[in-house]
């Protein structure tokens, strides 16, 4: 987003910000940006000034930003996004229904995720079995759109477009393991795991395989939720 004065290879990057300058930027998920790259987002929203990576020079762009954020059901913003963030987005934002509120959107948000991810408009629909849209409508969906794009992205790789129910479950119960994905700290793995239970710590802790009391250490210990 930023772009960086000098990679490996000696050549400038152009951030998103400049190319985009008479435009806007969609920033998916920015409740996922790390807490530095919030303030400095923050930083250009207040002063439309941003330094690139390893540089000096404060660049200048007019790009708008729009973004999104996904919060568990009955929290605020303010549980995942900074002070200054927050308080540039209060009275701009949109709350829209977490998934299980409104499962009538169900086919929508397939057909528009079978187009994103096979990168065609014409793209073939996938055939949803009665049996495979009860599955969908009966999932808890913790990771709300997110999921369900993941589920999507796997379905268009399988041989045939005409789902079933006994197809579709298996994608529904992926294997929430005790260790944290390799990719994720373990404070993002509890953070990610209280998210998906709706901050409920009792259902957190068996999800993640670990005793409540665990659960509770680990959370004092990295100073989540405070």
């Amino acid at each position: 987003m930023f772009g960086a004065e000098r990679l490996e290879s000696g050549r400038r990057q152009l951030s998103l910000l400049e190319a985009s300058s008479d435009g806007a930027v969609v920033l998916l998920h920015v409740d996922q940006l790390s807490r530095d790259g919030q303030e400095r987002l923050a930083d250009y929203l207040e002063t439309g000034g941003f330094t690139p990576l390893n540089g000096v020079t404060v660049m200048r762009s007019n790009a708008r930003i729009i973004a999104t954020a996904t919060v568990a059901r009955g929290a605020g913003l303010e549980t995942v996004l900074c002070a200054r963030l927050l308080d540039l987005f209060t009275g701009l934002d949109v709350q829209l229904p977490s998934l299980p509120d409104r499962l009538e959107d169900l086919p929508q948000l397939v057909q528009h995720f079978t187009v994103e991810a096979k990168g065609d408009s014409s793209a073939q629909t996938l055939t949803i079995e009665n049996s495979a849209f009860l599955a969908l409508a009966g999932h808890d969906w913790p990771g709300n759109l997110r999921e369900l794009r993941q589920v999507v992205n796997q379905l268009v790789t399988l041989p045939s477009s005409h789902i079933t129910g006994e197809v579709l479950k298996p994608l529904l119960e992926p294997p929430f393991g005790a260790r944290p994905a390799a990719s994720l700290s373990e404070r993002d793995w509890i953070i990610e795991g209280l998210k998906r239970n709706r901050l409920h710590r009792g259902k957190t802790a068996r999800s993640l395989g670990l005793s409540r009391k665990t659960l509770y250490n680990k959370i004092k210990k990295l100073r989540i939720l405070e």
